[in-house]
């Protein structure tokens, strides 16, 4: 195993608990549209199909949005750079 390996495998996680962290708190900020729009506790599956589209589109979500493909990109990147440090 090259010297490399932990550290790599460490940088790896951390990117992967910022995507996490990142994407948790945009399913809940989701779902507290979702709520808000419905007033109930359990919102429908349209209100929240509604709130989830707005996720999507909405231009006050571009900054999670971007940085969640960001971090999948490079969470992809450095899955494909692992092969690298298998050989």
């Amino acid at each position: 195993m090259p010297i490399l390996m932990p550290l790599f495998l460490a940088v790896q996680g951390a990117v992967f608990l910022v995507w996490a962290a990142l994407a948790f708190r945009f399913l809940f900020a989701l779902r507290a549209d979702a709520v808000a729009q419905s007033g109930r506790s359990l919102p429908s599956m349209a209100t929240q199909l509604r709130a989830f589209r707005g996720g999507l589109i909405e231009p006050r979500y571009h900054r999670h949005r971007v940085r969640l493909m960001a971090l999948t990109a490079l969470l992809m990147a450095l899955s494909a750079l692992s092969f690298v440090f298998i050989k």
